[in-house]
């Protein structure tokens, strides 16, 4: 007989926390009661129909699968530390964006369908589609700071910003640079919303009326990638120039302009305090920076194509990283080591960021496809991973791959370098529990 000790997050029902080796499945406890898999058979589509948003299947057919375990060679125990905690399904091309709302109570994933979708994390059911973006692919999504509005950007330049829970569209705002937009973010006071386009200049919008206020310019080619400090009070960005620059964005001044990448920057991250920035390329390298100096603290290797897309946990211990390729990095940001390889299929053609950490819970959710689906098909569905940052973060832990969602798995070496020493993990968890208002539900698994 064995149990297992799990904490659960007072306000949205998800598991925070667990003690032990065995990773148990999560209870819903939405009023609709626990998810059952659906067994209805799939419409088939051709390569030539992948793109076609005619093809979204009706909203009651959009659902998250029940969780799975991810298990052995043997198929007896799951990989330490990793567990597909949802798969939500529904949309009819590659999605290409995903966003937590503040609370983390939804998620929203944005696709080449032309759709935006709402999903409820407690129940995993849809909420919403968000329709009317014209045949575009949403390239990026973003939610207000208060998490009542959502604001997209698509690749023929088309912005708005829309009301969450019914979808209705409150602005489409002012442009004077038509193009794809790239990249769109919130500052944490809700102040700005700022937009990256294919022109080379960032649009800066006020959050609440939507008035375009001012261009950022300083980029020689289009900016792929933007991001605000925790605090609201610097602005990161990155593009096809192949570097940084960091603005302030009250005073509309260039900081610092950042060299160091031999490739087109596609994501760039604060970590939760703010005193560091991490960056993922073209060049397939990972580069930390102190944000205050602007000097490079490390780069990390592993990835074998592009890097497209950076997350950090809320508490700052995990890194995730996604490449071309169609594989997820998981980095202790003590050692730096890779703690877990998750493959994920995509739909290698097209550039597809889409990679989120909840934003109080270890839940990574990204971009998936149904096994063996060929590659035009790939990418259409959300994975939301459920992390054991406790596992991940133990000392002699091997690393973890998935070779695919349902069963194989193999260990690969550590790649990284070694960082310096931090306040120690034990500590941080224990200070972090004391902040979190939980209930405690013992689980026997015998």
């Amino acid at each position: 007989m064995s149990s297992v000790a799990k904490l659960w997050h007072k306000f949205t029902g998800l598991l925070s926390a667990h003690s032990g080796n065995t990773v148990a499945r999560s209870a819903s406890p939405h009023p609709a009661g626990p998810l059952e898999t659906q067994t209805e058979a799939q419409p088939k589509i051709t390569a030539d129909q992948a793109h076609d948003p005619s093809l979204e299947r009706p909203p009651d057919q959009a659902v998250a699968e029940e969780s799975e375990d991810i298990l052995d060679e043997r198929g007896r125990q799951p990989v330490p530390g990793v567990t597909l905690f949802h798969t939500f399904k529904g949309h009819a091309s590659a999605v290409r964006c995903v966003a937590f709302d503040p609370e983390g109570l939804t998620l929203a994933s944005g696709s080449s369908d032309s759709t935006i979708k709402i999903w409820d994390l407690n129940s995993g059911q849809l909420l919403n589609t968000l329709e009317g973006h014209f045949q575009n692919s949403v390239f990026s999504v973003a939610f207000d700071f208060e998490g009542r509005t959502l604001v997209s950007g698509t690749n023929k330049g088309f912005i708005d910003q829309r009301e969450t829970s019914r979808g209705e569209v409150v602005r489409a705002l002012e442009r004077r640079c038509h193009g794809t937009v790239f990249s769109v973010a919130f500052d944490s006071q809700g102040r700005w919303l700022v937009g990256a386009t294919d022109h080379g200049v960032i649009e800066l919008w006020d959050a609440t009326s939507g008035k375009l206020l001012r261009f950022l310019e300083g980029h020689e080619l289009s900016v792929y990638c933007l991001a605000f400090d925790p605090e609201g009070r610097r602005l990161a960005s990155g593009g096809n120039d192949k570097t940084i620059k960091l603005w302030d964005v009250g005073r509309n001044r260039l900081l610092r302009t950042i060299n160091g990448h031999t490739g087109t920057v596609r994501s760039v991250v604060f970590d939760p305090t703010g005193h560091t920035l991490a960056s993922g390329s073209t060049d397939t390298t990972i580069k930390l920076w102190d944000v205050k100096s602007g000097e490079m603290l490390r780069s990390l290797n592993g990835h074998t194509s592009r890097v497209e897309a950076l997350a950090y946990s809320c508490d700052g211990t995990l890194l995730a990283s996604k490449c071309r390729a169609g594989t997820i990095r998981i980095w202790n940001c003590e050692t730096w080591k890779t703690v877990a390889i998750i493959p994920e299929p995509t739909f290698s053609k097209w550039w597809i960021p889409a990679l989120a950490f909840h934003p109080s819970l270890p839940l990574l959710a990204t971009a998936g496809s149904e096994p063996d689906a060929p590659e035009a098909l790939r990418s259409r569905r959300v994975h939301l991973w459920e992390l054991d940052v406790d596992l991940l973060l133990g000392d002699d832990l091997p690393v973890p791959i998935i070779d695919d969602v349902h069963a194989k798995t193999r260990q690969a070496d550590d790649t990284g370098v070694a960082g310096p020493e931090e306040k120690p993990r034990d500590q941080r968890q224990a200070d972090a529990l004391k902040e979190l208002n939980v209930g405690t539900e013992i689980l026997d698994l015998g």
